[in-house]
């Protein structure tokens, strides 16, 4: 017979069930499954059961035996080791259904830890883990492409941190490259007497010409259009960022503004969107490791001249494999197959470094001075490319191992209609419009309903409410169209509603006078259901964990706003089944109240989860 497994992770429905009918199947069938087997499901039939297993059918071949007949011996046997826990049946061709009885949920409820606790992490173990995120640019606008890399990231560091990792955010700031010669050029043509243009003038430097976030934005595209049609004014952006990259000091002064200017403005948009980031790393920052990593390059074989650049070539026929140790193939083939794929240009032939010289450079700090053991980049899937060339070099490097790499690539925002978002006069949708139009939105859906006023920062976090969970529950990779009449409705699958089921449950416990419950420090255990209303809320908090851990692992947090959005439902049945505060019996009203509690903390820990703030009113 095969060895027991080991002992549950207690906190753990899913991980409970699988144990059980691990050790039911062998009991049964006297068969010893690999541990990554997956035993136990959700039912999708939640009228037949709550759980199902189809290791009958898997089995069925190798035991050459009727699936329906093993169903049976792994469900007597299932039954028989947890009597009066569960109730099993056998269904269709050979699914085991199982359904918790409601002694045993009210006794796994009352041993669940809070929500808001650390769970066993995944992994095995904690992890030093850096998540690149945001990454805006020196000098332009935050425009509704950087909310999902900043919202999912967000979202992703909070649930890792769940989980005991040690996490990192970097903004990954755009600092450092071609965009800052253009602009350095705009500049001296408009002022070629700035002192940061003369090679005589010398610190201090005097703050001509006059500069603010305002003239960065306006004067990079005009820099850009020309240099597309101007190729003098393109070598002189290039001859520039050159200069600036090499140590000009005037132009060193001039990009010192640049970027104090941009992030200023940067930190005051993230500020109104919630998000916040342990490290400012720029391009720039790493720029004085470049020269080591080149010398690193070159010793282990892994770069060649190309027209005069210097490249790594990293198509699997050149030896640039590596996709297994690094995880690049979380990628997607990005438009080019292993066998052709470019090499990535590490310096071009006047000198200058590209991005991928800095995202390698940046890639080394972090595994070098962070001592990350996974780096996750939050980065539109459509540079999915660049990624691959990026593991695949920091492997022919020597860089990456043991640690894994992974490219979190997102879909793109589209408005109602299904195109890329845009403006009403057709421009790129700048993220603090977005965040002024669904504030906007939000105060007229309080007028239409009558509502009273609400106070300026609860107006805010409900807007911001509603433009998170807009994005965070369409999966990572699917595109997905914003509508702000839709997304800020108080009602159905939005942030606002379940802000609005948050509010109502801390409600019902303030005029009570009870604070929430829901952790082993709850006054009371749990009382067995007495309603299906009730049964269905316990079900749900057993299984926030499970949910919680699937979303870590697929990297994907629209699972914990499908569990959100499911608990809401659910807890606003229960509301309108049970009159709480109206309950005469005391025994029955505590019961009540306790599940009242338990709802609100799984809530706002699911938001909390979702990087959304809760609000105390609506």
């Amino acid at each position: 017979m095969p060895a027991a497994a080991s002992s549950p992770v207690p906190h753990s429905i899913g991980d409970f069930l699988e144990q059980a009918v691990r050790l039911a199947v062998g009991r049964a069938t006297d068969q010893d499954l690999p541990a990554d087997t997956a035993l136990v499901r959700e039912s999708d039939r939640p009228d037949l059961s709550d759980y199902q297993s189809n290791i009958a059918m898997q089995l069925a071949r190798h035991l050459r035996r009727p699936p329906r007949q093993i169903a049976a011996q792994i469900a007597e046997a299932l039954a028989e080791d947890h009597a009066g826990a569960l109730t099993v049946r056998v269904d269709g061709p050979g699914f085991i259904n199982i359904t918790l009885e409601p002694a045993f949920l009210t006794a796994r409820l009352s041993r669940l830890p809070a929500p808001d606790r650390p769970l066993p992490p995944p992994e095995g173990r904690a992890e030093t883990i850096v998540v690149d995120y945001g990454g805006p640019n020196v000098a332009k606008s935050m425009h509704v492409g950087h909310l999902r890399s900043s919202v999912i990231g967000s979202s992703l560091i909070r649930i890792a941190r769940l989980f005991g990792h040690h996490v990192t955010g970097d903004v990954h700031l755009g600092d450092w490259g071609t965009q800052m010669g253009l602009l350095i050029e705009e500049i001296r043509r408009r002022w070629p007497d700035a002192p940061c243009f003369d090679p005589a003038s010398g610190p201090p430097w005097p703050e001509i010409p006059p500069l603010d976030i305002a003239d960065l934005e306006a004067l990079y595209p005009q820099a850009a259009a020309r240099a597309r049609e101007d190729e003098a004014f393109a070598a002189a952006a290039r001859r520039a960022t050159a200069s600036l990259q090499a140590g000009d000091p005037g132009l060193t002064a001039l990009w010192q503004r640049f970027v104090a200017l941009s992030r200023r403005a940067l930190e005051r948009d993230f500020d109104r969107l919630g998000v916040h980031f342990d490290l400012w790393w720029g391009e720039s920052t790493v720029h004085d490791r470049i020269p080591g990593l080149i010398a690193r390059a070159e010793e282990a074989g892994a770069v060649v001249r190309s027209a005069g650049a210097l490249v790594i070539p990293v198509a699997m026929a050149d030896g640039g494999g590596g996709a297994e140790e690094t995880g690049d193939e979380k990628t997607g083939d990005g438009g080019a197959d292993a066998n052709n794929m470019p090499p990535l240009i590490l310096l071009k032939s006047d000198g200058a470094v590209m991005y991928g010289t800095t995202d390698l450079a940046t890639l080394d700090a972090r595994l070098q001075d962070l001592k990350a053991d996974r780096v996750l980049y939050v980065v539109d899937r459509r540079q999915a490319l660049h990624f691959r060339q990026l593991f695949r070099a920091a492997a022919r490097i020597g860089l990456c191992e043991p640690a894994r790499l992974e490219h979190l690539g997102f879909g793109t925002v589209n408005g109602p209609d299904g195109r890329p978002f845009k403006t009403r006069t057709g421009g790129v949708m700048r993220l603090h419009d977005l965040i002024e139009l669904a504030r906007d939105r939000v105060v007229a859906r309080i007028a239409e309903d009558q509502r009273s006023p609400l106070p300026e920062e609860t107006v805010h976090r409900v807007a911001i409410a509603a433009l998170k969970f807009a994005d965070l529950c369409n999966y990572r990779e699917s595109d997905y169209n914003f509508d702000t009449e839709r997304f800020t409705r108080f009602e159905g699958r939005t942030g606002p509603y379940l802000l609005y089921t948050l509010v109502r449950f801390r409600a019902i416990l303030q005029r009570a006078g009870k604070a929430a419950a829901g952790g082993p420090d709850a006054a009371l255990p749990p009382s067995p259901p007495q309603s299906p209303e009730e049964r269905e809320i316990m079900l749900l908090l057993l299984r926030y964990p499970d949910r919680l851990r699937a979303a870590w692992k697929a990297r994907a947090p629209n699972i914990v706003c499908d569990f959100a959005f499911g608990l809401a439902q659910a807890a606003n049945r229960f509301y309108a089944a049970h009159p709480v505060l109206a309950e005469s019996d005391s025994h029955r009203r505590d019961a009540l109240l306790d599940l009242s509690g338990r709802i609100a903390r799984c809530l706002a820990a699911a938001l909390y989860a979702l990087a959304i703030d809760t609000v105390d009113e609506m």
